[in-house]
């Protein structure tokens, strides 16, 4: 059966780029529970995140609203008709990186990490500046920020290998280079 793939829109109801018939921001409840239920991030937020299970749902919603909270990223979500949202992808574009604006930050990631111990928010702080110098070790200065890059993608366990992502992962790559004339890193 063929996903239909939606976008998000920003919390102010804008749309961010116009591809895709589009969802409201509202939806992102059941994309964060897609999310949490694919069980993927567990592992690393349970060491992050001092094993508070309840603050580990609402750091991959912080994925979600940073990049839709000034349109510095997209929230694509893939669903079938008659079940609804199957999968989702988090995608920053050319220009931005997860975090990269106090306005990413305060959509959720600030008010997480303020409720860890001061050691993991130190941690943190480490965590993202060193996986940042990384990146660019490993691909090139400028080179993630220089293109589409995902930041966060899951498939309902229930749909996973039947079909919403057997293409590229929702429109990364290829799409971009032909659709929006940016070079795909």
């Amino acid at each position: 059966m063929a996903a239909t793939v939606r976008q998000l829109t920003t919390p102010s109801g804008t749309i961010v780029r116009i591809p895709y018939v589009h969802i409201r921001l509202s939806d992102s409840d059941a994309a964060t529970k897609l999310i949490w239920d694919c069980r993927r991030w567990t592992g690393f937020f349970e060491s992050a995140l001092n094993k508070d299970r309840t603050l580990q749902e609402p750091m991959v919603r912080a994925h979600m609203l940073a990049a839709l909270v000034t349109g510095e990223g997209e929230v694509h979500v893939a669903e079938l008709p008659g079940v609804g949202v199957v999968g989702i992808a988090v995608w920053f574009g050319p220009g931005h990186v997860y975090l990269d604006s106090d306005a990413q930050r305060n959509a959720g990631h600030n008010q997480v990490v303020k409720k860890l111990p001061t050691e993991l928010q130190k941690w943190w702080k480490q965590f993202l500046s060193e996986y940042g110098t990384l990146t660019d070790r490993v691909l090139g200065p400028g080179v993630k920020l220089g293109g589409y890059h995902l930041q966060l993608i899951g498939v309902s366990p229930a749909h996973q290998r039947k079909g919403p992502y057997n293409r590229r992962p929702m429109h990364g790559g290829d799409y971009w280079r032909k659709q929006r004339g940016f070079d795909a890193a």
